[in-house]
């Protein structure tokens, strides 16, 4: 090197210029770091208080969730059950109408069968009648045969049974009508006591006159 010319109060040697030593233990910047790590401190606290915060919205919505459900399945159920029991007024009903239907048809099926009974007992009653009726005349008919009748004609001093009479009008139309006895079906017998006769009409047809 060039050697400067100075003063030399001026310049130093090297040699004396001391180098400053750097000690190990630097305080102020512990502390620094110090409180860093104390700073540092809270934000771990704000993030705990976060977390903390965090859980707890989430319990919240959880429970709020859990709630909800419970409360969805609450009307599920209640909806259930309403309808439940909508199906059973359904049902009642439906089985009353049926209970109603059946008494009004069994009613009425009583009422016809008291109908066809009353008319089987009216029918039954006519027939009854109209049976008496026709025994009561069967009876007197054959009462009427059963019964044996004689009539006598008397005047003067002639005693003329309905047979003789009979007898002699039959005689008088075989005779003198030339008329067939066993042809006769409807014979009207007409007496006159004072001329001694007796007037005579077959079957609607012939007359004639007998002596009696």
């Amino acid at each position: 090197m060039a050697e400067i010319n100075k003063p030399e109060a001026a310049i130093k040697p090297v040699a004396t210029i001391k180098t400053p030593t750097v000690t190990s233990e630097v305080k102020p910047a512990a502390a620094k770091t110090e409180t860093k790590a104390e700073a540092k401190k809270p934000a771990a606290k704000k993030t705990t208080k976060k977390a903390t915060a965090k859980k707890t919205t989430a319990k919240k919505a959880a429970a709020t969730k859990t709630t909800a459900k419970k409360t969805a399945a609450k009307k599920t159920t209640t909806t259930k059950t309403a309808a439940k029991s909508t199906a059973k007024k359904t049902t009642a009903t439906k089985s009353a109408a049926k209970t109603t239907a059946k008494k009004a048809a069994t009613k009425t099926a009583a009422k016809k069968t008291t109908a066809t009974k009353a008319a089987a007992k009216k029918t039954v009653a006519k027939k009854s009648t109209a049976k008496k009726t026709t025994a009561k005349k069967t009876t007197a008919k054959k009462a009427a045969s059963s019964v044996k009748v004689n009539i006598e004609l008397q005047y003067s001093y002639k005693h003329l049974p309905y047979d003789d009479i009979v007898a002699c009008v039959k005689e008088n139309y075989k005779n003198e009508m030339a008329g067939d006895v066993n042809g006769i079906k409807k014979l009207s017998i007409y007496i006159k006591p004072e001329e001694n006769a007796a007037y005579y009409v077959v079957n609607d047809k012939v007359q004639g006159k007998a002596d009696i």
